[in-house]
């Protein structure tokens, strides 16, 4: 005989005997160290605390989100390796136990979780479904100290190096000079939003001076830093149209007296990290 359990789920139980009985599915039924199994497959026979398991949950399953997965595998883990069968995202693997992930666009992926105990391991996918969004990305600004979304939300947070800072729920985040890349993701209903990655290194820091003014400015906007390898400038509107390119090694002029009044992105890259500033156009 043959028993197809469509659920996914671990029951443990005991003093029972089972013959002749395949059992098939993702589902994994343990019988505990005092049961018997005969001629039956895909059947365990161990203590319940001994199982390992994996399971896991998905939320904001939208293009340009931020998707998060919640581990809900069960056994005395030591480890976590997931498959997010993104093959064109730059990161398509995590050995975090509730990672995050940032899917490459809409469609179908599946995704697959590993656990082990040290001895054995278990494994469970299942495909999900982004959907698309006409929504672009988040931009974050950076001021002084301070990180900033352009996003207006109900609600934020920030990441550092794909983790989740405890309590940076506020539009903008005191990251301080501390190194490390850094998004903000903004929530709205089932989908949630994420910015670009912003990499904050020694660009920024005590050790390399960056000046960038008048901000506001009319006419020319002057960026000076004391950094001694090429940087590449890329200068946006809010809807991601670039409106100037160019490198530069310590100083250079870019002339705005032919740009519409509005806000605009300045993003500064270097071998050392990267910042994007808000620029205020004003005639």
């Amino acid at each position: 005989a043959s028993l197809t359990i469509a659920d996914h789920f671990l029951l443990c139980t005991d003093f029972l005997d089972v013959t002749n009985v395949d059992i098939a599915g993702t589902t994994k039924i343990n019988l505990g160290a005092n049961s018997t199994i005969t001629n039956s497959i895909n059947w365990y026979a161990q203590s319940c605390a001994s199982v390992v398991f994996a399971d896991f949950d998905e939320k904001y399953l939208c293009e340009k989100g931020f998707t998060e997965f919640v581990n809900k595998s069960q056994g005395s883990l030591t480890s976590w390796v997931w498959n997010f069968g993104d093959e064109a995202s730059a990161i398509n693997t995590s050995e975090f136990k509730n990672p995050f992930h940032e899917f490459s666009g809409p469609g179908n992926f599946i995704v697959q979780l590993t656990v082990s105990d040290g001895l054995t391991s278990h494994s469970f996918a299942k495909q999900l479904m982004v959907v698309s969004s006409a929504t672009p990305k988040n931009e974050v600004a950076v001021s002084g100290s301070d990180l900033t979304s352009l996003t207006i939300a109900s609600s934020y947070q920030w990441f550092k190096n794909e983790q989740k800072i405890e309590g940076a729920t506020l539009r903008s985040y005191p990251y301080e000079g501390r190194e490390g890349v850094y998004r903000v993701v903004t929530y709205e209903g089932t989908c949630n939003l994420t910015s670009d990655l912003v990499t904050i290194t020694d660009l920024v820091s005590e050790n390399h001076q960056l000046n960038i003014y008048p901000n506001p400015v009319d006419n020319a906007l002057m960026i000076e830093s004391d950094a001694s390898q090429s940087s590449s400038i890329v200068l946006t509107d809010l809807l991601g149209k670039v409106v100037f390119k160019d490198h530069f090694n310590g100083t250079t002029k870019v002339y705005t007296q032919e740009l519409s009044n509005g806000i605009y992105l300045l993003r500064i890259t270097s071998s050392k990290g990267e910042l994007v500033r808000k620029i205020l156009v004003r005639h």
